[in-house]
């Protein structure tokens, strides 16, 4: 009897696991259907579809995931997308996993023609779910050089965003990290190893694909070696064809034989690729018609946001959306206007700077794309199996497994091993929960958290900064650094800010370019009597790792300027 018991609760925990995460072979689910039967319903409808229909097919507008009341503008905008205009699809930033399931399952309703919904899945559903799991970046992957875990990755996501009702994800990242002078990528990039680059990226987009969602390789031709131009906000690859065949544009090509189903451009000038012409990419004939031209793809051309106002100022908000579809688009992501867009296209048809066979071709992609995601057969999500599969355990412990396995030391100065001495070191947890926990008091409602907490950390030689999304971790850093600057012998060191969270290459871009040459943040507490009015700063970006290295050259009293002598070795970069 003892045996059986055993025995059954084995098996209960087998199923149980396997209901945790969803499977769809345990469901029952198709998730991919075949190219017949996607091409005879692609066919089909668009045979049904009027010229305002087609071209409404081809727009991405962007929508907020959260909860959004019925009697909103926000609302009944999408809804008039949907229902009046009949929209391709939308690109989803944030959510609840339910709330958000819920509001999509709202919007297919009301549409004729099925949605696709789109996110940025470069670091898995979580990027844009709360709740459902953040992958470690693709450098993380690239460190590991493992096609398994880079695959997992790819249908953790894909299951995750399929089970809220996402279809589509803006990933991977195929760009070459080969300039370690570009801030751009950082950890977005599997690495400067073009081959396994090839190899991890591929695995990823069959993890995204083969469990039901449609991955893009992006940004065509290419962001890795790129410059401002000055005077512009335009990059430019001055490379020769040549070498953009060997690198870049090599791992396009690998994309496209291992099957991607988008690919996205952008709008980066290439001259190599153009007779004459610098023309960002996405406006470029030449530059898209490559990617088709020597490779055969025949999959779903996007552009990049079309709401950039270096394209809308140069090119203009509508025409620029006709010279995307021109050039060889299929679909507009986020023009500046979708309603306005959406009737401009179809005009450009009717009067023949368009030809109707043209928005045939990229509308049948579309639908066909759409078909063979299911959404033909089911466009609507379960919202009671979510919590079986978002943020499920085997999620979880992947994570887990390749922020573990991926943690890569480059360089040692005697940092690490940390000693044992744990009065040098301070983990400071933006949350307030945390700042509670670390210093206790009778007064909390007097307190301010993070100066107390920015404090302490000013004492200590490790500082580690936590926290969530929206607790406030780029302004936490500037203070850290004015109390640091505050307490003048504390102010000799050397200072790492490494990226922690979503926003961070931002963060860390205002911190190095606004931050660190202006006026010190925030006023000095009275704790510190004497507090310098301004800094001057050196700050380094360690090529393919997103750490600026701080330094402080000189504090500022009013006019007076103090210069400071730490050891020369940290004027090594």
């Amino acid at each position: 009897m003892r045996r059986l018991m055993l025995i059954f609760i084995l098996l209960l925990s087998v199923v149980s696991l396997s209901l945790a995460c969803g499977s769809s072979k345990t469901t029952g689910e198709k998730v991919v259907y075949s190219h017949d039967e996607a091409m005879e319903w692609a066919e089909k409808t668009l045979n049904t579809l009027s010229v305002e229909e087609k071209v409404a097919q081809m727009v991405w507008e962007q929508m907020d995931g959260h909860y959004i009341p019925e009697d909103t503008e926000k609302y009944q905008y999408l809804k008039r997308l949907v229902e009046k205009y009949g929209i391709g699809g939308f690109v989803l930033y944030g959510g609840e996993p339910h709330d958000t399931a819920y509001l999509l399952n709202k919007l297919q309703k009301a549409s004729k023609i099925p949605l696709m919904v789109s996110a940025d899945f470069e670091n898995g559903c979580g990027q844009q779910i709360t709740g459902a799991v953040w992958f470690p970046g693709n450098m993380a992957l690239g460190a590991l050089q493992d096609e398994k875990l880079a695959y997992k990755v790819g249908k953790a996501g894909a299951r995750e965003g399929r089970a809220i009702g996402i279809h589509w994800t803006y990933s991977p990242v195929v760009d070459v990290q080969n300039n370690p002078q570009n801030p751009v990528l950082s950890v977005r990039s599997f690495g400067e190893d073009v081959e396994w680059l090839s190899r991890l990226s591929a695995a990823q987009i069959r993890g995204f694909q083969e469990n039901g969602m449609l991955a893009t390789a992006k940004h065509y031709p290419g962001r890795g070696d790129v410059e401002l131009i000055p005077g512009t906000e335009f990059t430019i690859n001055r490379d020769p064809l040549e070498e953009l065949t060997k690198v870049e544009l090599f791992a396009f090509q690998k994309a496209v034989y291992a099957g991607v189903g988008a690919i996205m451009t952008e709008h980066i000038i290439i001259p190599a690729m153009q007779e004459g012409g610098e023309l960002p990419a996405s406006m470029s004939e030449e530059t898209i018609g490559w990617i088709r031209d020597k490779t055969g793809f025949q999959g779903i051309i996007t552009s990049d946001d079309l709401w950039y106002e270096k394209i809308t100022k140069n090119y203009g908000a509508e025409e620029s959306c006709i010279r995307a579809v021109k050039t060889g688009h299929d679909t507009i992501l986020k023009p500046a206007d979708a309603e306005k867009t959406i009737i401009a296209l179809a005009e450009a048809v009717k009067n023949g700077d368009i030809s109707e066979e043209r928005i045939d071709d990229s509308v049948r992609r579309i639908l066909y794309w759409k078909a063979k995601l299911g959404l033909h057969k089911q466009r609507l999500v379960d919202l009671d199996k979510i919590d079986r599969v978002v943020g499920c355990r085997e999620h979880r412990e992947l994570n887990l497994q390749i922020a573990q396995a991926s943690l890569t030391l480059l360089n040692n100065e005697g940092v690490l091993p940390i000693t044992t001495d744990v009065k040098e070191l301070v983990h400071i947890s933006i949350m307030r929960e945390g700042l509670e926990r670390l210093f206790p008091t009778n007064e909390p409602e007097t307190l301010d958290w993070q100066k107390v907490a920015t404090a302490t950390a000013a004492m200590k030689r490790f500082c580690v900064v936590s926290g969530g999304p929206g607790t406030g971790k780029t302004t936490t850093v500037a203070k850290i650094l004015a109390l640091l600057l505050e307490l003048f012998h504390q102010a000799h060191g050397l200072f790492r800010l490494a990226r922690v969270a979503r926003r961070e290459q931002a963060g860390l871009s205002f911190l190095s370019s606004k931050l660190l040459s202006t006026q010190v943040w925030p006023p000095a507490p009275s704790a510190f009597p004497i507090a310098p009015t301004a800094a001057t700063w050196r700050s380094f970006l360690y090529p393919n790792m997103s750490v600026i290295q701080l330094r402080p050259l000189s504090v500022h009293y009013g006019q007076t300027e103090v210069r400071l002598q730490p050891p020369a070795k940290i004027l090594q970069k």
